[in-house]
């Protein structure tokens, strides 16, 4: 039988079923990310026009971007670039929390603003006084899992490039495109995403000690969501779905 081409819009449209697919698989914890989403947008919303070109809100734009990307990355199932784009925001975070307690540490113009050094730099601040970055720990440890399931990611996206691939009825019965895709079971796609949510409640956080100097309390502060009851939240559906974990893959 003759093989067919592969259709650029048939490949569009598998990308789109993995969306929606995701989607429906996380219809019970979907609400979360609004409430994350809303910590980050809100107070874009009412910095002034002074402070949103300062490093710390142009970091914190950032991270809220990677917010984005990522979840995107990770419910169109391309494992590499979700990762990476969350490790991106833990760098951006833990530069803001370096520029937060040490004043001295802030760039003094673009040449200075990169991130690459910034992980190792935590690390010994954190070794050296753990008291002064308490919330660095927590991003640090998420970024070095990070790490470890990127790496992983790396070489099965290299093992799944060298598989060659039949073209015709059995491509289009059994697709799988030649980025690496996640395992087919859903509760991996949840413990992602809820890890994903997690690391970036953290990063709020360390944002907020620059937020709470520059913004006033939320007119109705009902508003706002609870974080002491988001992340035991978070954390609980950590614990409830590494029962599968991505190291099993």
């Amino acid at each position: 039988m003759e093989k067919e081409e592969l259709n650029f819009l048939e490949y569009l449209g598998r990308e789109d079923d993995h969306l929606h697919k995701n989607l429906r698989n996380l219809k019970n914890e979907f609400s979360l990310f609004y409430a994350i989403d809303y910590l980050y947008k809100k107070p874009l919303q009412r910095l002034s026009a002074h402070d949103r070109e300062t490093v710390l809100a142009r970091l914190f734009h950032f991270v809220h971007a990677q917010l984005y990307f990522s979840l995107n990355c990770l419910f169109r199932s391309h494992l590499v670039e979700f990762l990476a784009a969350i490790k991106k925001a833990v760098e951006a975070s833990l530069k803001a929390y370096k520029i937060l307690m040490d004043q001295d540490s802030a760039p003094n113009g673009p040449e200075e603003n990169r991130f690459q050094d910034i992980f190792q730099e935590m690390r010994v601040e954190i070794l050296r006084n753990r008291s002064r970055y308490p919330l660095a720990p927590d991003l640090v440890k998420i970024y070095e899992n990070f790490s470890h399931f990127n790496l992983n990611a790396d070489l099965d996206l290299l093992m799944d490039q060298s598989r060659p691939y039949e073209f015709g009825s059995a491509f289009h019965e059994n697709y799988s495109p030649p980025y690496r895709r996640f395992s087919k079971e859903e509760i991996r796609y949840k413990f992602y995403y809820v890890q994903t949510l997690y690391a970036f409640l953290l990063m709020y956080l360390i944002f907020s000690i620059y937020l709470d100097q520059r913004l006033t309390v939320l007119d109705d502060p009902s508003e706002e969501p609870p974080i002491n009851e988001l992340r035991p939240k978070l954390e609980a559906l950590i614990t409830r779905y590494s029962r599968i974990t991505p190291e099993k893959q």
